[in-house]
């Protein structure tokens, strides 16, 4: 191929590649995007959380011992394929060093089954599909994506109620900015149980008393990344208390304990979240920039060399002949 032919030749190339260019940057932006900033159905994961803390034996608080916090998600996608919903079975259990050897969770100190249905761009609940209980609240196991700064319902399973917890600031974590999030849980009836009344400070009532159980979070703290909305650490201060029914006076204490994770679960959440924001900046952001700084530049070229390759194209044409006068 002749220098003159690829002259034109990659001209067009280049204009079809810069055309192209700006093509794909906001088809980027405004269509895969939104595709990746979808919250998965189809998971199976497990996540064990250690807690310190004490819990009432019988005879009074035992501790300080080690709480194992475990919880399990599993996403039912034919459930939620007819609606356009992520369909997620959770289960939370909580035991003791006692508790911790039995196979079946119906004998840990507590154990929590939920179904949880919401729409998996914002986070909104979605009463279909057999949620269980009725869902409240666009935070529970991960905030929506593109996280503000203002206040969201926190989902709590063990009082099966929503909270509110406020942006409270930035905090940098192996050079990644995350939200802060915090907030309370006041005290919330969470089940009921039946005591001796010398339990409760009530040796004069024969029999079992009747008892409300209540579960407050004296400090919420979560770090969230703003772009996917994961958490990265979750820290939690939990008391259970018992009372009479209608009562406002803690007549006993359940448990308290404190939850956070280790520093190398942050680690490899912070790790995560940056390979994640990663791809959707890239997506997003960076890749639509670039396209959109690349595809003029390339036209710009193209159109260069097709105007020099038609000019050199004239210079070459022959002269035509000179007629000799009659």
């Amino acid at each position: 191929m002749s220098r003159r032919s690829r002259g034109p030749r990659t001209g067009t190339i280049l204009i079809v590649l810069g055309a192209f260019c700006l093509a794909l940057a906001p088809l980027l932006h405004w269509f895969v995007l939104p595709r990746l900033e979808r919250t998965p159905a189809d998971i199976d994961t497990t996540n064990v959380t250690m807690a310190t803390g004490q819990y009432f034996d019988g005879t009074g608080l035992k501790g300080p011992i080690q709480f194992t916090i475990t919880t399990r998600v599993i996403g039912d996608v034919e459930a939620g394929a007819g609606h356009d919903v992520l369909v997620w079975d959770m289960s939370t259990q909580v035991d003791n060093p006692d508790t911790l050897a039995f196979a079946d969770p119906r004998y840990s100190l507590q154990w929590i089954v939920e179904r949880i249905v919401a729409d998996p761009h914002t986070n909104e609940p979605v009463h279909c599909c057999g949620e269980s209980p009725a869902h409240q609240g666009t935070a529970f196991l991960k905030f929506p994506f593109n996280v503000q700064k203002v206040a969201y319902q926190y989902w709590n399973p063990f009082v099966r109620k929503a909270f509110p917890v406020v942006y409270s600031g930035d905090v940098v974590l192996e050079g990644h900015t995350f939200y802060r999030f915090t907030g309370k849980v006041p005290a919330t009836v969470s089940g009921s149980l039946d005591l001796p009344g010398s339990l409760v400070g009530m040796p004069q009532q024969p029999g079992m008393v009747h008892l409300d159980t209540y579960y407050r979070d004296d400090g919420i703290e979560v770090l969230v990344d703003p772009l996917s909305g994961a958490p990265v650490s979750t820290v939690q201060h939990v008391v259970t208390t018992a009372r009479l029914p209608g009562g406002s006076d803690d007549l006993l204490t359940l448990s308290t304990f404190a939850v956070a994770p280790s520093s190398q679960a942050v680690h490899d959440n912070v790790q995560t979240a940056i390979a994640n924001d990663r791809a959707l900046n890239l997506i997003g952001t960076t890749g639509p920039l670039l396209l959109l700084v690349l595809g003029p530049v390339l036209l710009i070229i193209g159109i260069i060399l097709l105007v020099r390759a038609s000019r050199r194209a004239r210079r070459a044409q022959p002269l035509p002949p000179v007629r000799e006068p009659v």
